[in-house]
């Protein structure tokens, strides 16, 4: 009745619990998609910079492609840029402390790293190999 769908995730929830520590060293294993689906992975070599190399880098294109609602994320105990950008998981570690990340809003694509896992992002979740 609000118009509002979805919840926000931190990686410990987006992994299934598969990565929850401070510090890691790899990727999650697991996470909450529905059976026979999966995060994508991130990063320079991962399945969301293939498309967008694939799209020959048009953003807005990138965007339709995946019908990315602009969602917002929870930060620093309050939610914020509905409407205005996307932050999305990617199932990849970019460094001790951070998972890669997509970051969209109307006129921008980002592939992010060194987002602190305890944020909350979106998951996008894409059919699974």
């Amino acid at each position: 009745g609000t118009g509002k769908i979805g919840v926000y995730y931190n990686y410990c929830a987006a992994s299934a619990g598969s990565y929850c520590y401070s510090r890691g060293t790899g990727n999650a294993t697991e996470d909450i998609c529905p059976a026979g689906w999966r995060m994508p992975t991130g990063g320079s070599s991962g399945e969301y910079q293939a498309l967008l190399t694939t799209l020959s880098s048009d953003k807005a294109a990138f965007v339709n492609a995946l019908r990315i609602p602009l969602s917002g994320n929870f930060r620093n105990g309050s939610a914020g840029g509905q409407g205005s950008a996307g932050y999305f998981w990617s199932s990849t570690r970019g460094n001790d402390y951070g998972m890669y990340y997509l970051y969209v809003n109307a006129s921008n694509v980002n592939l992010q790293d060194n987002v602190v896992r305890s944020d909350g992002n979106s998951i996008r979740c894409i059919l699974g190999s």
